[in-house]
């Protein structure tokens, strides 16, 4: 089976799976199966475009409405590893 989406600059699929599980994120089995790699904390929902190098947090869960309307904030994934690592 060939990937849709470019593999994360991580240790592995798996391995960024776990990271986020640990993290307290709601990881679904199908995380890099669907058009885009969906997870859930804290509130809201985080999507991670790993083609453009950029994860986006949406707003409350309860005001969510599509990511066009709902992204709050984005951020570099390159951002999230390196907070990682410290």
């Amino acid at each position: 089976m060939k990937w849709k989406y470019t593999r994360p600059k991580f240790a592995g699929r798996a391995a960024f799976k776990t990271l986020l599980k640990r993290k307290g994120f709601k990881v679904g089995r199908d995380f890099y199966g669907g058009g885009c790699c969906i997870a859930k904390g804290a509130g809201r929902l985080w999507r991670f475009r790993f083609h453009a190098g950029v994860f986006d947090m949406s707003c409350k869960l309860e005001e969510f409405d599509r990511w066009a309307n709902s992204t709050e904030m984005t951020y570099s994934l390159e951002d999230f590893k390196a907070r990682e690592n410290t």
